[in-house]
């Protein structure tokens, strides 16, 4: 995927390493402390698996900041900023090389800050860059991703390979979003099944190798359900904190349900983008510079 880090907003590339021997304690340490906290184990294996004849590749990437994951969303406006960042990444990555993210969750999202970002806009119905905050967007681990390279080739994981993916815990936002891809590649609807049914179905003349944009929509309707989350938890004691929240549902309304499963819903990133603009919450010279000062 190194082609894509001459997008804004894709991490950059620095180095790769082949590596062989077992795991060091640190990492091993970092791993069960991982377990601990979250009161379930990874879903990979358990680092003390790999002997001194194990190779792994390491690759360097650019700092790119802090995983979503660990950062607060205090007010709508860094709502804001997260989200349409995102879309336009998305969108950016769509057009220039038939990107599809398919693994977009909290931790494979960085916010670093940029002050020569900040910059907020007069206009009060522009939503993109009022958080003062100078939030700069980057998108990470494109191990599941797919996209079409400068010469053509199309670099894809076949995730008929993890069907785990599909079999995750009932209701959990994040292994649905992997159902709701599956079941679109398959069928081409906008719904998610069971794990049940995913071990069932199959479709040998479908492949993860095609462009299926809608997967980067998913992707953004997840985005939006962990951000409105954080939202809830972090700013929440915050003095206008009702109102706030209730003036930021309004106006994701609509917008949340062309993102589901709406017959008029977005097919993919870019038409999601054209509606942001079509809206205002974005200007045509916020685009075209964002990521460019970074």
């Amino acid at each position: 995927m190194n082609s894509m880090t001459v997008i804004p907003g894709f991490v950059s590339f620095r180095e790769a390493y082949i590596i062989k021997g077992k795991t060091i304690e640190p990492m091993i340490k970092a791993v069960e402390l991982f377990n601990t906290i979250y009161q379930e184990a990874s879903i990979f294996e358990h680092p003390d698996f790999y002997t001194d004849d194990s190779i792994f590749l390491v690759i360097e990437l650019a700092n790119a900041g802090v995983i979503l994951d660990s950062i607060q969303i205090f007010n709508p406006a860094m709502v804001w900023d997260v989200l349409i960042a995102v879309i336009i990444i998305l969108a950016r990555g769509e057009a220039q090389n038939e990107f599809e993210h398919r693994d977009l969750h909290e931790n494979n999202i960085c916010i670093a800050q940029n002050p020569s970002m900040i910059k907020v806009h007069e206009d009060p119905g522009v939503k993109f860059g009022q958080s003062g905050r100078g939030l700069y967007v980057t998108l990470i681990d494109y191990g599941l991703s797919r996209a079409r390279l400068g010469e053509g080739d199309i670099a894809f994981s076949d995730l008929e390979d993890a069907m785990f993916l599909f079999r995750g815990p009932p209701g959990k936002s994040q292994f649905n979003a992997y159902r709701i891809m599956r079941h679109h590649l398959l069928t081409g609807k906008r719904t998610h099944q069971t794990a049940s049914w995913h071990d069932k179905h199959s479709d040998e003349s479908k492949s993860w190798s095609e462009f299926i944009p809608y997967t980067n929509v998913v992707w953004i309707h997840y985005l939006l359900g962990v951000l409105r989350d954080k939202y809830q938890k972090d700013g929440a004691d915050s003095e206008n904190f009702v109102e706030e929240k209730r003036q930021l549902n309004k106006e994701l309304r609509e917008l949340e349900s062309r993102l589901g499963t709406k017959a008029n819903g977005f097919q993919n990133a870019m038409e999601t983008l054209e509606y942001i603009f079509e809206q205002g919450w974005i200007t045509q010279e916020q685009y075209e510079n964002y990521g460019i000062e970074q």
